[in-house]
């Protein structure tokens, strides 16, 4: 999976301001904690998964809300989980005029990327 960062998410990278949390992170947790809590069908009982960076946690174990709460603050969320996918977020995947125009831009490069010499040539084969 990609690391795609979603715009609305970037909350997530600023968890402090001069030792206290950000509001924007704190309303962020309880956004995350409300998304779990719609998908049932992910949590144990009562419990979702702590997406805490600590080393115990990390989508591993599930945790009452109260201290998933508690651990988010704490330790913040688990490196590049902007994709809430644990607790039943999809991902989007891009469109066909997304896939087209990379492609488009990948041919061209490969295009003007004429190689100098043998080793370069190789590795052109290898990328195309």
């Amino acid at each position: 999976m990609e690391n795609l960062i979603r715009i609305d998410r970037l909350w997530m990278n600023v968890r402090l301001r001069d030792v206290f949390l950000t509001d924007e992170f704190e309303a962020g947790i309880e956004e995350f904690v409300d998304f779990a809590q719609r998908h049932p069908e992910l949590m144990d009982g009562s419990k979702i998964r702590c997406p805490c960076n600590d080393r115990k946690c990390q989508n591993r174990s599930f945790q009452e809300l109260v201290i998933v709460r508690f651990h988010l603050a704490k330790n913040g969320f688990v490196r590049d989980y902007y994709v809430w996918y644990k607790h039943g977020e999809t991902v989007v995947q891009p469109t066909s005029n997304q896939n087209v125009q990379r492609s488009v831009e990948s041919d061209v490069a490969i295009e003007y990327a004429q190689p100098n010499n043998a080793c370069q040539a190789m590795l052109m084969d290898v990328i195309a």
